[in-house]
């Protein structure tokens, strides 16, 4: 009796359980490229809205620090003065004080394009001279300025100056 084994045929293709295999891993690493690709975006984002901050900031603090310390035309308070109702009109640091806009406009009042959604916060203090971060109850000659811009809620940057008289 002679029993041979009978020879197996040679395969050509891939089994079902390869092919499932071979999608999960493929299926994987797609998912981990796309991860890394949306957080490299989502920082990118970030951080180019946070210089976009900085420069509105900074650019208001200039409009602001370039007015006298204490209003020339009239007796000083602090904030603003009668007639003293846009922008255009603010003669002194202080008239800032609890000024906010949503857009950022320019000083003559037109929006600049592409900040929908930011705001620009102004609060202007009278500060202890020896103390700068400490609130003063009357007026020592310094003044603290802090600029608050922020998109869609969350704050960006804030920047705080200080204007003293002379």
């Amino acid at each position: 009796m002679n029993h041979r084994c009978p020879l197996r045929r040679s395969r050509s293709g891939f089994s079902l359980l390869e092919v499932a295999i071979s999608s999960i891993l493929v299926g994987s690493i797609l998912v981990a490229a796309l991860s890394t690709v949306g957080a490299v975006l989502r920082f990118r984002s970030a951080t180019s809205d946070s210089g976009r901050a900085a420069l509105l900031a900074t650019d208001l603090l200039a409009e602001i620090q370039n007015l006298p310390y204490s209003d020339p035309n009239q007796t000083p308070v602090l904030g603003k003065e009668s007639g003293e109702s846009t922008r255009v009109q603010f003669d002194d640091v202080d008239d800032y004080d609890s000024w906010t806009e949503t857009p950022p406009k320019n000083r003559a009042g037109t929006n600049l394009t592409g900040f929908t959604g930011w705001t620009r916060t102004v609060t202007v203090v009278r500060a202890q001279r020896n103390a700068p971060m400490t609130n003063a109850g009357s007026d020592e000659g310094l003044k603290r300025i802090r600029i608050t811009v922020s998109k869609n809620s969350v704050t960006l940057q804030t920047l705080d100056a200080l204007k003293a008289s002379l």
